[in-house]
């Protein structure tokens, strides 16, 4: 490379363009010198002994291909997809290596790996459950994990992570850009991906991936998209229950991201009011469970054992929609 001291074997053409109403001297620019190359493939490659789960095994689709053609140990090759390459130049400043040095190669030790990628489905948080309900636009969330690495390659023909709403083969969605593997962990990431103003009722969705060894899976997740118009409440409960001075309220809810003002009241099963609670949540996800209660009633007294009925209503404020839900709890002592 001619600008940037970099061993590459690469043909770079250099375009400039100005917009004569905004650089008057343009006519002045003048491309800057070559760089002199001074770097040699040395001071890029690592030459120690990897993890084995770096290299390819004899089991392995592809390794007779490889086993065949590999047979300069003084060369550097290229695999691209269904042929190899071998690069016999030796100007370093074209060819981008030096030929003294072994780069790749074959480990005939390699581990096996022949099951496809872990793969978990939710809808906006991780506490979704497969049937549940979403806000028109949810967040797609792909949990995938493998041994061998996601193969996330823009060259796999066909390899690639998929997504198939409600069955539409002719529109996939492709994932690869939205995937970000874990902090130094290469075996497993997440895709988040946001759907946008889906019908209300039922939906499924498929995903598909693949791991580096060429093994793939799939899994579906249904969800049943509820109405922006509407604030659904569901799963409301408290825990734990029974209790004797702590519990927490929890609920799912459609509007994450949305400021919720919640009242929890309690009552005696003969219709009393004993306590009130109100609380401002906000949650990027659809699960609420920051609500406690010690149960004292309103005046901090300890309430007597028993069933008790509670009222939980909820207002989202921007959208300004109420929900409400009414459940049981008891106390012990």
């Amino acid at each position: 490379m001619t600008h940037a001291n970099i061993p590459q074997n690469r043909e770079r053409i250099f375009i400039v363009a100005f917009d004569p109403k905004q650089v008057k001297n343009y006519k002045k620019f003048k491309f800057p010198d070559k760089i002199k190359l001074t770097k040699t493939i040395h001071d890029i490659l690592d030459n120690d002994k990897k993890d084995d789960k770096y290299y390819y095994s004899k089991k392995h689709k592809y390794y007779p291909e490889l086993s065949k053609t590999m047979t300069n140990k003084n060369t550097v090759y290229q695999w691209r997809i269904v042929y190899v390459r071998e690069n016999k130049s030796n100007d370093i400043d074209k060819a981008g290596y030096n030929a003294d040095i072994i780069v790749g190669g074959i480990d005939e030790n390699a581990p096996e790996d022949t099951q496809g990628p872990e793969i978990k489905l939710y809808m906006n948080d991780e506490s979704f459950i497969d049937g549940g309900n979403t806000n028109m636009s949810p967040n797609l969330i792909v949990s995938l994990s493998d041994i061998s690495g996601i193969n996330t390659s823009i060259t796999a023909v066909d390899h690639d992570i998929v997504a198939v709403l409600d069955g539409d083969t002719t529109n996939p969605i492709i994932l690869n850009n939205f995937y970000q593997t874990a902090n130094d962990d290469f075996t497993n990431g997440k895709v988040n991906y946001k759907l946008r103003d889906l019908t209300v009722g039922p939906h499924t969705i498929k995903i598909k991936a693949w791991d580096t060894y060429n093994n793939s899976s799939q899994t579906t997740l249904n969800f049943e998209v509820i109405s922006d118009g509407l604030l659904q409440l569901e799963n409301v409960l408290n825990y734990p229950n029974p209790f004797i001075n702590y519990t927490e309220f929890w609920f799912n809810h459609n509007k994450p991201n949305e400021l919720l003002e919640v009242q929890v009241q309690v009552f005696t099963v003969s219709g009393k009011l004993v306590k009130t609670i109100h609380q401002n949540v906000i949650s990027t996800e659809t699960l609420c469970r920051s609500i406690s209660w010690n149960g004292l009633d309103d005046f901090g007294n300890k309430i007597g054992k028993g069933v008790y009925v509670y009222k939980l209503r909820v207002t989202a404020t921007d959208s300004n929609l109420v929900s409400e839900k009414y459940e049981k709890l008891v106390i012990l002592q």
